[in-house]
């Protein structure tokens, strides 16, 4: 993923760009509901799918 659509895909869920600047973020929510971090996370450990990410209420991210 391009810096470009991960900046702009991080805006549009969390409020904030992960540049430092941005919207204030609910970490919290976040952690729990955003699979852009993951994905921006390039090593071969780190899988992301639907199926693995779910957010605080249980529903599928």
């Amino acid at each position: 993923m391009s810096h470009e659509v991960f900046a702009a895909v991080s805006q549009y869920l969390t409020g904030s760009d992960c540049s430092g600047g941005g919207g204030t973020v609910d970490a919290a929510k976040e952690l729990g509901t955003t699979c852009v971090s993951c994905h921006g996370d390039r090593r071969d450990k780190v899988s992301c799918s639907n199926a693995k990410w779910l957010g605080h209420d249980g529903s599928k991210v």
